[in-house]
């Protein structure tokens, strides 16, 4: 919850192409290769 408050916080103040990934259950560093793997599909 304390990221999504800080990802909200920054509102107007991020580049609007930025693109922002949070976890909001399970362990963070468990999910990260997911995201990765499907970055580089893009």
């Amino acid at each position: 919850s304390h990221a999504l408050a800080w990802l909200l916080s920054q509102k107007g103040k991020l580049p609007p192409e930025t693109v922002a990934v949070i976890n909001l259950s399970g362990r963070g560093d468990k999910d990260v290769s997911i995201v990765e793997q499907h970055r580089s599909v893009e």
